[in-house]
């Protein structure tokens, strides 16, 4: 499947409707327990949806990366290496959810062993949790829920990567 920005508009429209069951945003915490909960996320999330400028670069807003954009260089390495392991073609058939994906929200991106583009560590995060189920159910996949969806960068690839239809998937978000 080719992959275009009209494409990744499709999925962000179908998301709220058919993905996202809960959705509650709390501008503070009695007990904070994580960076997610201070208040800081929501309200970043909340600026960066009010403004152009911030929303190009909402990957490098300092509140979101402590959340959500916050996997190094190394890691993203070690996270290409478990996929070039496998040896199913996983990483290369992804390769074109990874730079559509990279568009959105200017996020950091490196050089990696073995890659000609500059890619984002925490997409291939993605790209490794969904090499990961692939490995243990195939294209099998009928259900998947995920808590605590942040901006959805998980759905997307196991859509595009999998392809999931329907609407099989579930965020829960509190």
């Amino acid at each position: 499947m080719t992959l275009t920005k009209r494409k990744v508009q499709e999925v962000f429209n179908s998301l709220q409707s058919k993905y996202i069951r809960k959705k509650e945003f709390y501008e503070t915490a009695p007990l904070q327990r994580s960076d997610s909960d201070n208040g800081r996320y929501a309200l970043a999330v909340s600026n960066i949806l009010q403004n152009q400028y911030l929303f190009d670069n909402f990957k490098r807003n300092s509140d979101y990366c402590k959340v959500l954009e916050h996997v190094n260089q190394a890691q993203g390495q070690e996270y290409l290496n478990v996929i070039r392991s496998r040896s199913n073609d996983f990483f290369d058939l992804s390769l074109s959810t990874l730079l559509l994906w990279d568009q959105i929200g200017n996020p950091r991106k490196f050089k990696f062993q073995g890659v000609d583009n500059l890619l984002s560590p925490t997409t291939l995060r993605y790209i490794k949790v969904a090499s990961d189920l692939f490995l243990l159910f195939g294209k099998k996949l009928n259900r998947i829920a995920e808590i605590g969806g942040g901006m959805a960068g998980n759905v997307f690839v196991m859509i595009t990567c999998l392809a999931i239809r329907g609407s099989p998937y579930m965020i829960f978000l509190s």
